[in-house]
C-alpha cells in the first residue's frame, strides 16, 4: 500500500524535484521559461515573506505535483489573497486525487495566512 499524500511548502532540498515538474509543466503547456527566470523564481520562493512560494505534493518520497502561489493584495477588499499562478500534476499521478489534495493544501495555506 502506498504512503499517504503529503502536501507542504517547497524547501531548499526540493529544488531538483520542483525543477523536473516545472519542466514537465512547460512541456505540457508548450512553454519555455528562460533558465535565469526559473532560477530567480526558485530563489524568491525560498525567501520567507517574499510573496511567492511553491506547494508540492509527495507520496513515497516522490514529488507528484506543484502549485506556484503568490500572496497579493486584493483590490476589492484591501486584504491579501493567494493567487494560484501555476498548477501541475505529473501524468502518472492524475486521476488519483493528487490534484485535489494539492488544492486542499493550498487552501489550508491560505487559511493559515488569513488570505
Amino acid at each position: 500500500m502506498a504512503d499517504p499524500l503529503i502536501v507542504r511548502r517547497a524547501g531548499p532540498g526540493d529544488k531538483a524535484a520542483w525543477l523536473a515538474l516545472w519542466r514537465a509543466w512547460q512541456d505540457h503547456m508548450s512553454g519555455n521559461v528562460p533558465g535565469h527566470v526559473t532560477a530567480a523564481a526558485w530563489q524568491k520562493m525560498l525567501i520567507p515573506d517574499s510573496g511567492l512560494f511553491a506547494m508540492m505534493v509527495w507520496q513515497d518520497e516522490t514529488a507528484l505535483g506543484f502549485a506556484n502561489v503568490s500572496v497579493t493584495p486584493f483590490a476589492w477588499t484591501g486584504e491579501d489573497i493567494l493567487f494560484l499562478q501555476d498548477f501541475f500534476i505529473s501524468s502518472p499521478a492524475r486521476g488519483r486525487g493528487v490534484g485535489t489534495a494539492l488544492l486542499k493544501g493550498v487552501y489550508a495555506e491560505a487559511d493559515r495566512l488569513k488570505a
